[in-house]
């Protein structure tokens, strides 16, 4: 990757390979800071040190692991899509709200931790823990901040294309598109996303749901040829 002016990093002569690095990089760094916030915490909770830490500080501290979760949960959902060439709007949302929520998230690290001072034991290994935490996740945050730039190169990459499964037995339908003949035709768009996959499976059901009618019409068609 290159490093831009302000530390930043550009992608516009980035390739597809190179972004999918740098995501398979921010996804095992997600892996880890979770991991670490999740034990350090639980240490410090142990220690009966959490009381200590001001409140806004302990919240961010365990805001950061849901979020770290949900990087990891995006960032996976990307990779596939990336991998499987199916790249889309929303892999591209996902990246870039990726990138916003970091950029915020960095800025509230250092407002928050120095906004107080008093409660800071330097001498005290749990504060040493504390400050441990808000170093990594400060980083984190950072580096995670060029998802926005990695967000627009990776929309030049979009599939605009799709296939289209077309399934056509006899019979009619009413929200099923209905051809001539009395032919059904289901037309389901193949593209990775929970929207479409659910419309697929809702006109699967209605397609199903018509089978009791197209027997009925084929048996009704039956006694009048006879």
């Amino acid at each position: 990757m290159v490093q831009g002016l302000f530390g930043g990093t550009t992608y516009e002569n980035q390739s597809l390979k190179q972004i999918q690095d740098d995501i398979e990089s921010w996804f095992n760094f997600s892996i880890s800071i979770n991991h670490f916030f999740q034990r350090t915490l639980d240490k410090l909770e142990s220690n009966e040190y959490t009381y200590k830490i001001p409140l806004n500080l302990l919240l961010l501290f365990r805001n950061t692991v849901q979020t770290s979760k949900a990087f990891m949960d995006d960032l996976q959902a990307i990779k596939i899509n990336i991998s499987n060439s199916h790249i889309s709007p929303t892999d591209v949302r996902l990246l870039k709200n990726i990138g916003k929520v970091s950029s915020s998230s960095h800025r509230e690290y250092g407002f928050i931790y120095h906004a107080e001072v008093e409660w800071r034991e330097y001498d005290n290994p749990d504060f040493r823990l504390t400050e441990k935490l808000y170093q990594e996740g400060r980083s984190y945050f950072l580096t995670l901040d060029d998802a926005q730039n990695a967000a627009k190169r990776l929309e030049d990459y979009v599939n605009t294309e799709s296939s289209r499964n077309t399934l056509i037995v006899n019979g009619t339908g009413n929200n099923i598109q209905q051809g001539s003949g009395n032919r059904m035709t289901v037309n389901i768009e193949h593209n990775p996303t929970s929207i479409d996959r659910a419309e697929a499976n809702r006109l699967l059901t209605q397609f199903l749901d018509k089978l009791d009618e197209y027997f009925s019409e084929g048996q009704e068609q039956e006694r009048d040829d006879a």
